[in-house]
């Protein structure tokens, strides 16, 4: 969202870095236009890459309840008086127009659990055997050693 205020000259760049990465990726020749090697790999414009990030950034704010960038996509009277052209104007107006077509009445915001993350207790990592066992020796004389500790971490779950 930051490189859609960009200077023109900035703006300009990017694309020529998209460019050459699609040319480098795809082995066309070179003066394969952009707008070709796009469709070809499948992917958008960098302006709509920018717009589909602003409006999932939108929505993911609408949809959340007390957040402070909500601020950000309320009206307000410079919207209606400003004077913008297409690379200065506010983020609020560039998604007011798919706002307007899509009903968000339904559209959640994702559910975190019932436990904050900080209160979840942590895996125990057992690594007494690290120190005992080597890859490299016999599996049998492996077991010797393991057999004493699996009765004590049998009901522990397990991570390999």
């Amino acid at each position: 969202m930051a490189y859609d205020s960009d200077s023109a000259t900035q703006l300009a760049r990017l694309y020529r870095l998209q460019c050459d990465s699609l040319w480098i990726s795809t082995g066309v020749m070179q003066g394969t236009s952009l707008v070709v090697l796009q469709a070809h790999c499948g992917e958008m414009p960098l302006r709509l890459c920018r717009l589909k990030s602003q409006i999932e950034y939108s929505v993911k704010v609408r949809c959340s309840d007390g957040r402070v960038s909500s601020l950000v996509f309320d009206e307000h009277w410079t919207h209606h008086y400003g004077t913008y052209n297409d690379w200065n104007l506010p983020i609020a107006i560039k998604v007011a127009d798919f706002h307007d077509t899509v009903e968000m009445s339904n559209v959640q915001a994702p559910k975190t659990g019932g436990i904050p993350p900080w209160l979840v207790v942590p895996l125990k990592t057992v690594d007494q055997l690290s120190n005992c066992i080597n890859k490299y020796e016999q599996p049998q004389s492996t077991g010797i050693i393991k057999r004493p500790h699996r009765h004590v971490h049998q009901f522990c779950p397990c991570v390999y």
